[in-house]
């Protein structure tokens, strides 16, 4: 059974309705404190597409500068690993500098693959367009890129 042309034309309306209402959710979420420089450039109308896409690609600037810092932070915290040395059961005494370094690489590999996944939930939880899905992604990658460099910052290095 098929509804008639006016029953899917309705439900046609209610999406795009939808859609927009979640645009203009996602561009009010995203007009945050922390975003809020960025988003500022973008003068379209909240509700349009093109406002969307304006904090998106704002976005998306933020996350690529705090990408750049988290990089650099994490290279500096690699050569930052103190220089350890145990004694082993036999009373031998070995370096642990490299083992210390290893860990650091896999936690920050471990991390990496947390946000991802983390972060691609919390976009698909918003649900509605693409753009939406990008944008609430794209902040929940820059919430944690902000956490994930708090961290390099106070972290400690047995001194």
């Amino acid at each position: 059974m098929t509804l008639p042309r006016r029953y899917s034309a309705f439900w046609m309306r209610q999406r795009n309705l939808l859609q927009a209402a979640g645009l203009l959710l996602v561009a009010l979420f995203c007009a945050s404190a922390s975003h809020a420089d960025n988003i500022a450039n973008c003068t379209y109308d909240v509700r349009s597409l093109e406002y969307a896409q304006c904090a998106s690609a704002a976005l998306a600037d933020e996350l690529a500068e705090l990408r750049n810092r988290l990089d650099q932070s994490y290279r500096q915290a690699l050569e930052k690993v103190p220089d350890r040395a145990i004694a082993d059961a036999d009373g031998k005494i070995r370096r642990i500098t490299s083992e210390l370094k290893q860990h650091l690489i896999q936690a920050q590999a471990a991390w990496q693959t947390y946000v991802n996944e983390s972060c691609a939930y919390e976009g698909g939880v918003w649900g509605g367009a693409s753009l939406t899905i990008t944008i609430a992604t794209t902040r929940c990658l820059i919430r944690e890129t902000k956490s994930r460099l708090q961290y390099f910052e106070h972290m400690s290095t047995g001194t």
